[in-house]
């Protein structure tokens, strides 16, 4: 009968992680007790740790995305198979294209600004560089937190400063991909 509840209790807990995904990371499912800093500082620990893209946190991790912000880059991926811009041409979580295995985040400010929370972290990229991008992390606490939006912090004057903008700017410059112009695969 023991063996018998086990089983159950095992079959209940795989069937409800099937059918809700976001229950097996619990790391972006955090308590009314998580910091801005502890949420931002996990998120980053995951993504360098995992070596993560765009494509693995829409897969893994949506859920500590914004709703909105998760539309955006969808669509953006749509694009990514297309020879010409406008696509996204570097990793918007790192302000890079690259990074090597011993890349980490340091948390440097949290602070409050119109209803949201701003995160300031420096990522160091690779070994033997004392600092790279400064990004700061814009969080919605919408039963939870959220990453709402990057802001590059050291961009060229030219360049759009913030994820959403940029984003917004290619679905604006938005053109279907002609097939003749699909990348090949590498």
């Amino acid at each position: 009968m023991k063996s018998l509840l086990l089983f159950f209790t095992r079959a209940f807990i795989l069937a409800a992680l099937a059918l809700y995904p976001g229950l097996s990371f619990a790391q972006c499912l955090q308590d009314k007790s998580t910091t801005a800093q502890d949420f931002v500082s996990r998120f980053y620990d995951w993504y360098l740790k995992k070596d993560a893209n765009i494509d693995t946190v829409l897969a893994q991790k949506s859920e500590c995305l914004d709703p909105k912000l998760v539309q955006l880059m969808k669509e953006e991926r749509k694009r990514w198979g297309c020879e010409e811009p406008p696509y996204l041409d570097f990793d918007p979580f790192i302000h890079s294209q690259d990074m090597d295995n011993g890349a980490s985040i340091k948390v440097r400010k949290v602070s409050q600004k119109e209803g949201q929370t701003l995160v300031d972290i420096t990522l160091k990229l690779f070994k033997g560089h004392d600092s790279g991008p400064d990004i700061q992390v814009v969080l919605n606490r919408n039963s939870g937190w959220r990453i709402a939006n990057l802001i590059y912090q050291n961009t060229m004057k030219d360049e759009k400063k913030d994820l959403l903008g940029i984003l917004r700017y290619l679905e604006k410059e938005k053109s279907p991909c002609p097939a003749s112009s699909t990348k090949k695969a590498k």
